[in-house]
């Protein structure tokens, strides 16, 4: 039975280089898939005792909603959790009116926690960001150029003659924004292996980076990964997202079952490919290599975050319902990383906690660092 090709030891290793490498060239502004979007951490609270805030997660598949009260005495009261489908925009007035339905009326400020690609700029003390790319095939192109959280501000004034305030940070951000207070913080880094592929890291104190990861190409893109790319909006970014992310791997066992010709379903997503791998047939050993193979290309960053940081032991913080939902997937990265010789004691994955998963909170309370 022919199977997904992976990637070898060496193969990996020299990723991990090239992670490294390419890390380097972008926080020297040189030629490099990474990027260089550092984010100043807020040193102001916006929310006002008594006032109604709210914080907004915008996942690529999921986004979901807290509102909370800033009682007298300094505490966050919850007023109310939902959670929402994401649907593809086509647009930024499909993005702007997904998120003015969410925001609640009452709402003053937002903390928005964004899964798209900015440039973090300081707009009246707070972080917004600049929108720079369309990624997990939403179409967003006439938001190019713009801030993202005066242009919902502006639709929501235009729409309901309310004022608010939003500060905006992408995903990874946010998510190392929640251990910011905690032992030892600059050494860890925040991963998401969810619908798309990113990674933040600590790069200076009050400093956090945002490397648009998904976006690495110092590699060799698989057979399948090669007709991903070319069967995708966006050909020429994110190679390394379309690799590894839930949003694309399913897209490889159909490519592959086509390329061999093999009496298979096509199936319809990464959660289909997810329950397949758990077969013992061909189906699931083909489903299988696949998930083998993400899990060895997200283990090399890991590797090379470790390279760069030069520390006793990285700490990954690691979000995404792929990652932790897909059959074995933690456990496929664990294995790949001890190939690679980097054991528990070097490179230690956790789960985030409630604390890493609001951290888009500090985008409107200051913190103590």
């Amino acid at each position: 039975m022919v199977l997904p090709k992976p990637y070898t030891i060496d193969e990996l290793n020299t990723i991990s280089d090239n992670f490294v490498l390419h890390l380097k060239q972008a926080i020297a502004q040189l030629p490099s898939s990474l990027a260089f979007l550092p984010h100043p951490l807020p040193k102001k609270t916006f929310v006002k005792i008594d006032q109604q805030y709210q914080l907004i997660k915008l996942g690529g598949t999921n986004t979901k909603s807290e509102i909370y009260n800033y009682g007298k005495e300094g505490i966050h009261y919850l007023l109310n959790y939902q959670e929402f489908k994401v649907p593809i925009f086509n647009g930024s007035v499909d993005l702007c009116n997904f998120l003015a339905n969410i925001i609640h009326t009452d709402t003053q400020v937002v903390a928005l926690n964004f899964a798209f690609p900015t440039k973090p700029i300081l707009r009246e003390g707070r972080l917004d960001g600049i929108l720079f790319a369309s990624t997990k095939e939403h179409v967003l192109d006439d938001m190019f150029g713009k801030a993202v959280g005066q242009t919902i501000e502006s639709f929501i004034l235009e729409k309901t003659s309310k004022k608010i305030k939003i500060a905006v940070a992408n995903d990874t951000v946010c998510l190392l924004l929640g251990a910011i207070e905690e032992p030892n913080y600059t050494s860890h880094t925040a991963i998401v292996v969810g619908t798309g592929f990113n990674i933040a890291l600590h790069e200076q104190s009050g400093v956090i980076l945002n490397l648009e990861a998904g976006n690495f190409d110092a590699f060799t893109p698989s057979d399948t990964g090669s007709l991903v790319i070319e069967k995708s909006i966006n050909k020429s970014a994110y190679h390394f997202e379309k690799e590894v992310s839930g949003k694309y791997l399913f897209q490889h066992f159909n490519l592959f079952i086509d390329q061999y010709s093999l009496p298979f379903q096509h199936l319809r997503d990464s959660d289909e490919l997810s329950s397949l791998s758990q077969k013992s047939d061909d189906k699931g050993q083909i489903a299988k290599s696949l998930l083998k193979r993400s899990a060895s290309l997200v283990a090399s960053h890991m590797v090379g975050i470790y390279k760069y940081y030069q520390k006793p032991q990285t700490i990954c913080i690691t979000e995404g319902s792929f990652y932790w939902h897909g059959y074995q997937y933690h456990q496929y990265v664990q294995d790949a990383l001890h190939l690679l010789g980097y054991t528990i004691d070097k490179i230690h994955i956790i789960k985030p906690t409630e604390n890493h998963k609001t951290g888009h909170k500090h985008l409107i309370f200051s913190s103590n660092i």
